[in-house]
C-alpha cells in the first residue's frame, strides 16, 4: 500500500494551474483517491473519525481507489478548475450499501485486520443512520468544495450533476422514480440554506450514538 498523500482540506491540492479557469465536471478516477479522500474528510461531521478514529483519512484513500464499496471512486464525480480537483460529490442508489456490504467488509478486514473487531460496534451504530432508505431513493453521502474554489457555483453544479445521474439511472433501470436523500448537520446554517435553495425539504431527523458521542442530522429530500 502506498503512503497516504496528505492534502490539506483548507488549501486543496497543489497540482494544476491554480484556481483560475472554467469548471469541468467528470467521473472520478482511481488516481483521484487522495483528493477525494481529503474532500470527504472536509465534509465529514466527525462521524467517520468517531468510527475509524485516526485511520479515517488513510482508509478513505484506500477505499476510494478500490471497488466495490460505498466510498469507491465509481460512486464519485469531481469538479476540476485549472487542472486541479476543486470539489467532489459522492452518492449512489440506496441498494448499493446492501449489494456492496460483503465486499466492503472484506476491504475493511484487509485494511484493519483484527483491529476491525474493536470498531465493529461503532460501525454498526453508524450504519443505522441509513438503514431506512427507500428502495427507489438515491443517497447523497458527501459533497465538498475546497475553500479556495467556493463561491463559483462548483457545489451547485456537482449537486445538479448527481441529480441528473440519479434521474438517468432511474429511467434506465425501469424502477419507480424516487428521490434524493441527504443528511445535514443542523449546526451548519450555510449547508441548510444551500440545500433549501436547491429544492430540498426536511423529511426526518436521524441520530446514532457512536463511540459515546451522539450524532444527529436533519434528513432532507427532493423528488426526482
Amino acid at each position: 500500500m502506498r503512503p497516504f498523500q496528505e492534502i490539506s482540506p483548507e488549501r486543496g491540492p497543489e497540482r494544476g494551474t491554480g484556481r483560475e479557469g472554467a469548471v469541468a465536471l467528470r467521473p472520478a478516477r482511481s488516481g483521484d483517491s487522495d483528493a477525494c479522500a481529503a474532500l470527504v474528510v472536509l465534509s465529514d461531521s466527525g462521524l467517520l473519525g468517531a468510527v475509524f478514529m485516526d485511520r479515517a483519512p488513510e482508509l478513505l484513500r484506500y477505499l476510494a481507489c478500490r471497488r466495490p464499496n460505498p466510498f469507491s471512486h465509481i460512486h464519485m464525480s469531481v469538479a476540476e478548475v485549472g487542472g486541479a480537483v476543486a470539489g467532489m460529490v459522492l452518492g449512489y442508489p440506496s441498494w448499493v450499501m446492501a449489494a456492496e456490504a460483503l465486499s466492503t467488509g472484506l476491504l475493511l478486514l484487509e485494511f484493519f485486520g483484527l483491529r476491525l473487531a474493536v470498531m465493529a460496534p461503532r460501525l454498526l451504530a453508524a450504519s443505522r443512520l441509513v438503514a431506512d432508505l427507500g428502495a427507489d431513493d438515491y443517497y447523497l453521502s458527501n459533497i465538498a468544495v475546497y475553500p479556495g474554489f467556493r463561491r463559483r457555483g462548483v457545489g451547485g453544479r456537482l449537486l445538479a450533476l448527481f441529480e441528473e445521474q440519479a434521474r438517468g439511472t432511474s429511467a434506465g433501470s425501469g424502477r419507480s422514480r424516487g428521490g434524493v436523500l441527504l443528511d445535514v448537520d443542523e449546526a451548519s446554517p450555510s449547508s441548510l440554506a444551500f440545500y433549501e435553495q436547491a429544492g430540498y425539504r426536511p423529511a426526518a431527523r436521524v441520530s446514532a450514538k457512536v463511540g459515546g458521542r451522539l450524532f444527529s442530522f436533519l434528513r432532507m429530500a427532493k423528488r426526482l
